[in-house]
């Protein structure tokens, strides 16, 4: 006997790993990033800007940016429906999140009395950070696209009823942004 398959749990499993993915290599990049404008501001800057202070705990501020950014991702729904999105869509949605993650981790910085930290790193961080995330999501958006295009993601659709109610169905059927394909 076949078990029976619960398509609508499959369905949210498949959602819920596909965001927690997003979230998972934004994480990875915000943390490169941050990582990368640490190791800028400490060895490729001009000699005059060259140089970090040892004093505060950089390790305590990544942990500090990876929590902050996580919970602004999320608050932000950045992931969510994210191939129905246009570019431009998107690229607000990752400066919007971004920007009021920098905000909320300078305070949080202020709060703790971590003023010690260079500001010349931080926006070094926030450069790298938007550039990075605009241009994964970019690549990643193109991919998408470019796989809806070719039909690759289509769902076949019967619909069953009276013609005035079926043709109802057909019409919200084509103003939907997700691809369908009436059958019958």
């Amino acid at each position: 006997m076949i078990p029976e398959r619960n398509i609508s749990t499959e369905k949210q499993r498949k959602n819920w790993l596909i965001i927690n993915s997003h979230t998972i290599l934004d994480l990875a990049l915000t943390a490169g990033s941050f990582i990368g404008a640490y190791f800028i501001k400490k060895y490729y800057l001009p000699e005059h800007l060259k140089g970090l202070s040892i004093n505060p705990n950089y390790y305590i501020v990544l942990l500090l940016v990876g929590i902050i950014w996580f919970i602004s991702f999320r608050f932000h729904k950045l992931h969510y429906h994210f191939s129905l999105k246009t570019h431009a869509t998107v690229f607000f949605e990752i400066i919007k999140s971004v920007s009021i993650g920098m905000v909320i981790l300078i305070a949080v910085l202020f709060l703790f009395n971590i003023n010690e930290i260079s500001r010349i790193l931080l926006g070094l961080f926030y450069g790298l950070n938007l550039l990075l995330l605009i241009i994964t999501k970019s690549i990643i958006l193109s991919m998408l696209h470019r796989y809806k295009k070719f039909n690759h993601n289509i769902t076949n659709v019967i619909i069953i009823g009276s013609k005035s109610r079926a043709e109802a169905v057909i019409n919200l059927i084509h103003i939907s942004p997700t691809p369908y394909n009436i059958i019958g």
